[in-house]
């Protein structure tokens, strides 16, 4: 059964899993959050104020409502396209090449010789977004190593391609 209500524990955990990790959550969660509760899963979704108006004058109950924010499997949060893309514009990136483009996005990850650019100089374990030349978000990443070190650099955490193969 579907449900939708406000839980603030939800959302304060849902900060806490991403804190010192990426930056700009909070402007996700600063709109109005409704959590859908299906048997194994939940989804968060930010509402605009017009969108939660009309939710509350409605008889039954939408599929679907607002953007995604992300979906929670036990304890682990997984980020929508929607979120990801939002949350690249407050976050450290890098920039990778055509090679690292499609490696990035086969699911692999990404060595040093595909780098092309980042935004600042990354600690071990930092999290970072993944761009092409273009400036397209790919997906999130963990830094790994230096970009003088043979071998791999980024970890791929999500990409979006893995996520519309895990959909389809």
């Amino acid at each position: 059964m579907l449900k939708f209500y406000f839980n603030n524990k939800e959302i304060k955990e849902l900060e806490n899993y991403s804190k010192n990790k990426i930056y700009g959550l909070n402007r996700l969660l600063s709109k109005n959050i409704l959590i859908s509760s299906g048997d194994k899963e939940k989804e968060i979704f930010a509402v605009s104020d017009e969108v939660l108006s009309i939710f509350k004058k409605m008889k039954c109950l939408p599929y679907s409502i607002g953007n995604l924010i992300a979906e929670k499997k036990g304890k682990k949060y997984n980020f929508s396209l929607w979120a990801i893309e939002k949350l690249s514009k407050f976050n450290p990136y890098i920039i990778v090449d055509e090679k690292g483009e499609q490696t990035f996005l086969y699911g692999y990850n990404l060595i040093s010789k595909m780098v092309i650019k980042t935004s600042k100089k990354f600690k071990n374990n930092e999290y970072l977004f993944v761009k092409n030349r273009l400036g397209d978000t790919l997906g999130i990443g963990l830094w790994v190593g230096g970009l003088n070190k043979e071998g791999i650099v980024v970890k791929n955490l999500k990409n979006i391609s893995k996520y519309l193969n895990d959909k389809c």
